[in-house]
């Protein structure tokens, strides 16, 4: 998948585009996002309800922090 970027807008249809991120997840990313504001380091997408370490590592290598 391409590479999505955390900042400055997580989209549904961006987070779906994850490797294991549906449409549960893609919605509590950007319920986060809403919440807390930007990510600041990729690991953070691990505070969202529902990503946890397996989810992370399948993602790590397609998300970044930046624009």
């Amino acid at each position: 998948p391409p590479r999505s970027t955390l900042f400055p807008y997580t989209t549904l249809f961006r987070s779906q585009t994850l490797p294991g991120i549906g449409p549960t997840a893609a919605q509590a990313i950007v319920d986060y996002r809403l919440e807390n504001g930007l990510f600041q380091s990729i690991t953070d997408i691990q505070n969202v309800p529902g990503i946890g370490p397996a989810t992370y590592d399948g993602i790590k290598d397609y998300i970044t922090i930046g624009e």
